[in-house]
């Protein structure tokens, strides 16, 4: 999921996360996500314009998971 948002602006972070989830088999869809849903995603990763990935599981634990460890080894 990459949220439609503006206030989520199209980075090259962003695209390079994208780019290289779909490169190892994820299906990626663009489209306006609520808070509330948040807690249905199994992983959420926030791209920053500097390159930078920020891996969380919960509003109160930051653990990254697979993909984004995989993310993380790719940078």
């Amino acid at each position: 999921m990459h949220p439609d948002s503006q206030n989520a602006i199209d980075s090259v972070t962003a695209a390079s996360v994208v780019e290289f989830v779909q490169h190892i088999g994820y299906q990626v869809e663009k489209r306006p996500v609520k808070y509330a849903e948040l807690s249905q995603f199994y992983e959420i990763i926030a791209a920053g314009t500097a390159a930078a990935l920020l891996p969380y599981r919960s509003s109160d634990q930051n653990q990254g998971g697979n993909v984004c460890v995989k993310l993380l080894q790719k940078l």
